[in-house]
């Protein structure tokens, strides 16, 4: 009962936790498996009762052994959690013509989906997944009774056996928990400074101060070419500022800051640029800044005699999808650098934060021009 109230409240204070859900819903079907017993003890029924009431003690037991399997499924192969409680109700319900007489039925429903939790326990104590070692060792302990026990199992070693595997299964949650708010802590801190350090390198010094010296040249010679200087200066500042503060973002946003980007040092350096994209899916989410850095990037190191267009191209490969941005033909002023400098180390950062060591970058000579590409791994989440 403490069990199925604590992790209870504990899903609702955050419903993506499954495993919290898992415990309480285990031991909740527990409860009421435990009542219908005692209910044989506590009144008198008429005998077609009985029947409805043994029913009811299987499908209780069924359901708490599926729940079982969802909890340890969810722990240690959260991909396929789903395929666990499939085969964990084909594995009891293929025990009802093996086992017979409703416990013998009852404890197949057990049975069954416990070995097919024990199976995920030890994938996930394979993948040396911290929890898993000790579950293995309850749900052995716990298969052990059945086995042993078969006559009393389900009146009394069940109950017994049950606390203490929902004790195990009680301290590895909260450790779980609590990994998982660490987890998320050091998360937002990194974001924060990832934030921080988007805006700082908007506001670089030298950035503003050329592009304000071009500014001024224009308001000088062209007014109107001075006020569309402003303009683009403005969106780009705007986008920057609605980005800034999220962790991804869509790749339709970063390709209109890239290309308000293109659109600013088109006026500041008074030559064409712009940005081709093909056969990208600008609904995919990426980590906010990567390819305007990449943008950037190529101007510090590079001088763009004839303007020109960068590209963004997309590349599907069974590893993840690949963002290739290729800039125009330049003049390398600092070829060396370039793989090393911020703004690639920046870029590596955001990656990792967002999708971990899967992700990608790599970045070299193409030609007259530069390639980086962005793997962004197939499944990965922010």
């Amino acid at each position: 009962v403490i069990a199925a109230i604590f992790f209870g409240i504990a899903f609702i204070w955050n419903t993506r936790v499954l495993g919290s859900l898992f415990i309480s819903l285990m031991s909740a079907f527990a409860v009421g498996q435990l009542w219908l017993e005692a209910m044989r003890g506590l009144m008198s029924y008429p005998y077609p009762v009985q029947v409805w009431r043994l029913l009811g003690i299987a499908a209780l037991a069924f359901a708490f052994a599926l729940s079982l399997t969802a909890y340890v499924g969810s722990r240690f192969a959260p991909k396929r959690w789903r395929i666990y409680v499939a085969l964990a109700a084909v594995a009891g319900l293929a025990l009802i013509p093996v086992l017979p007489g409703f416990d013998g039925i009852t404890v197949g429903l057990i049975l069954g989906p416990a070995v097919v939790a024990l199976v995920a326990a030890i994938h996930g104590a394979t993948s040396r997944i911290p929890g898993a070692l000790i579950t293995v060792g309850g749900l052995i302990v716990f298969l052990v009774l059945i086995a042993v026990q078969a006559p009393s199992f389900l009146d009394q070693t069940f109950y017994f056996a049950l606390c203490v595997l929902v004790a195990v299964l009680f301290v590895d949650q909260l450790r779980a928990l609590r990994r998982a708010r660490e987890a998320e802590e050091l998360a937002n801190r990194r974001a924060t400074l990832l934030e921080l350090e988007l805006l700082k390198r908007r506001i670089a010094p030298h950035f503003l101060m050329n592009t304000l010296n071009a500014l001024a040249e224009w308001v000088e010679s062209d007014p109107k070419t001075g006020v569309k200087m402003i303009e683009a200066l403005a969106g780009e500042f705007r986008l920057l500022s609605q980005i800034s503060d999220r962790a991804m973002i869509p790749l339709a946003e970063e390709i209109a800051l890239c290309r308000r980007h293109l659109e600013v040092m088109s006026f500041r350096m008074d030559r064409p640029f712009s940005l081709a994209v093909k056969g990208v899916d600008e609904t995919m989410e990426v980590p906010p800044g990567v390819l305007h850095t990449l943008v950037e990037n190529a101007f510090t190191h590079g001088r763009f005699v004839q303007g020109g267009e960068f590209e963004l191209a997309s590349e599907e490969e069974k590893d993840g999808v690949k963002l290739v941005l290729v800039t125009p033909p330049a003049q390398r002023t600092d070829v060396a650098k370039a793989p090393r400098g911020e703004g690639l180390a920046y870029v590596r950062r955001r990656l990792d934060a967002a999708f971990g060591p899967r992700a990608r970058l790599e970045s070299g000579a193409a030609g007259d021009g530069w390639r980086t590409v962005l793997t962004i791994p197939h499944g990965a989440t922010a």
